[in-house]
Formats: C-alpha cells, sequence, structure tokens
C-alpha cells in the first residue's frame, strides 16, 4: 500500500461535490486531492469500506488512484456536498487529483485504454468485494465510478482507473457481524457492463482469479487493522471482516470463469 504521493497537510478548500459521500476537492502541500471526511452523508463505514476496497485493489494489481490517510483540523471549514455541513475533525480517505474524465458507457469510449486486462479483472474483483456501485443487474449503471486517467500516459492512450468503493462489502450502512454473515453467501456478479463485452477475455478473468486465490490473510488483515479509530469500527469485527474477505476471494476465485462474461445489450 506504498506511495509516493504523501500529502501532510490541507492548505485551503477548492470545492465540494455532490455525490453520496459529499467528497471535497482541497489543495494540499502534495497538490489537489479529493478527501471522503468524517460527517460524511453515507456515514463513518462508508470510509472504511473506500479505504478496504482500494486497498484491496491496489493489493491485487489494480491502478488505482493514489491515495492516503489524511488529517483534516477545524482550521479551515471544509463544507460536505449535499448540504451535508461541514466534515469533522480527523482521518479523511485522500485521493490524488488525476487528469483525466469518467467513462461515458459505450465500447468506443474504452478504445485507448492500454489496461485492456483490467476491462476483465474489474468484474472480477466487484463480485469478489461485492460492489454494486458500478454495474448491478437491473440497476441504473454508474459510468462515473470508472475513471479514465491520461495523468501517466501519452497520447491518447488512457488508462483504466479501479475507485470508488463506498459501497461495497456490506453495500452502504453500518458494517456488522449479521450484515457480514447476510452478504457473504451473494452469488452475484456485479460490474459486468455489456459495453466490456468486446474486452471480455477469458485468459485475463483466469489470471486475475489465480491471483485472487493467492491472497494472504495476513495482508488483509494489514489492511483492516490500518482502519483509522475514528471510523467506529469496532475492533470485534476485524477478525469478521477479514474472513468475509478470504472467504469471498476463494468462492470468486473458484468460480467458471465464464460466469463473468457481460451479458450483450
Amino acid at each position: 500500500m506504498t506511495s509516493s504521493w504523501r500529502p501532510t497537510e490541507i492548505l485551503s478548500h477548492l470545492r465540494s461535490h455532490n455525490s453520496s459521500t459529499g467528497p471535497i476537492l482541497v489543495e494540499t502541500d502534495a497538490g489537489d486531492a479529493w478527501i471522503k471526511a468524517i460527517g460524511n452523508p453515507e456515514g463513518e463505514h462508508a470510509l472504511v469500506c473506500e479505504w478496504v476496497g482500494t486497498s484491496l485493489a491496489r493489493l491485487l494489481g489494480l491502478r488505482t488512484l493514489h491515495f492516503q490517510l489524511l488529517h483534516v483540523d477545524d482550521i479551515i471549514p471544509l463544507p460536505l456536498g449535499r448540504g451535508g455541513g461541514l466534515a469533522r475533525p480527523g482521518a479523511a480517505f485522500a485521493t490524488r487529483a488525476e487528469k483525466g474524465h469518467p467513462w461515458g458507457g459505450t465500447a468506443e469510449g474504452l478504445h485507448h485504454v492500454r489496461n485492456r486486462a483490467d476491462l476483465s479483472a474489474i468484474i472480477v474483483f466487484d463480485t469478489f468485494v461485492r460492489n454494486r456501485d458500478r454495474w448491478a443487474e437491473n440497476r441504473q449503471p454508474n459510468y462515473d465510478n470508472v475513471f479514465l486517467s491520461s495523468e501517466e500516459t501519452k497520447g491518447e492512450a488512457l488508462d483504466l482507473v479501479v475507485m470508488d468503493h463506498t459501497h461495497c462489502l456490506v453495500e452502504g450502512g453500518e458494517i456488522t457481524a449479521p450484515a457480514l454473515r447476510r452478504a457473504v453467501d451473494d452469488v452475484g456478479v456485479y460490474g459486468a457492463f455489456p459495453a466490456l463485452r468486446p474486452y471480455w477475455d477469458e485468459s485475463a478473468t483466469v489470471a486475475f482469479q489465480q491471483r485472487l486465490a493467492k491472497l494472504e490473510r495476513q495482508d488483509v488483515s494489514r489492511i483492516v487493522t490500518c482502519v483509522p479509530r475514528d471510523w467506529e469500527l469496532e475492533s470485534t469485527l476485524h477478525y469478521p471482516l477479514v474472513d468475509f474477505i478470504m472467504t469471498r476471494a476463494a468462492r470468486t476465485a473458484n468460480r467458471p470463469a465464464t460466469d463473468f462474461q457481460p451479458k450483450e445489450e
């Protein structure tokens, strides 16, 4: 979970965004960043899901935004989007602002993506962490959660970035032992946008499943242990959450690769 991007201080508020967690664009001593803070409309466990989901994505080799924990104090007022008041002091989840744009939802819009294997891997990953906030059957697709970055590319090339995991694991709300027990047996497939079908690759899917099968409990435990205390995840939930993640990893890795093939539109 190392990153060369290490902001230590918020210098000013730039603007607030009206999505579910009320993210805030701020200037830091390491450039502009988006933060999701304590007091957001979705609650502190949304931050737990963001940290765990994004950390797992990076651990498994997917391209994520650079992210860090960043302390919010009460010196600079930081208005939350959606009329959520002000961010409260404590640890915030921060991601580096990158050049790029959200995916528009068409197959043509992915033509210049250079990490093509991730177009298949994202379906396996979203299914593993139960992230219904990109694509789920019988739900409105959320193309804004598929970011195409030009930050580290040249010419027309783009990087698919796996971002925004505030609704993974137990799909929003509070993380509890009963919620984890209910969610662990979910057999739904998530992230399988029909527009990904022309890019779906069985070998890339199997390769990511093999990576998932090698997920080590100690690495998952380290991610969960790093959740800040002020995000209110009870310590008694650490073991059940790690166990949930490991069980989901094993079951997702053992599914037929064709389960993850997007359906035709």
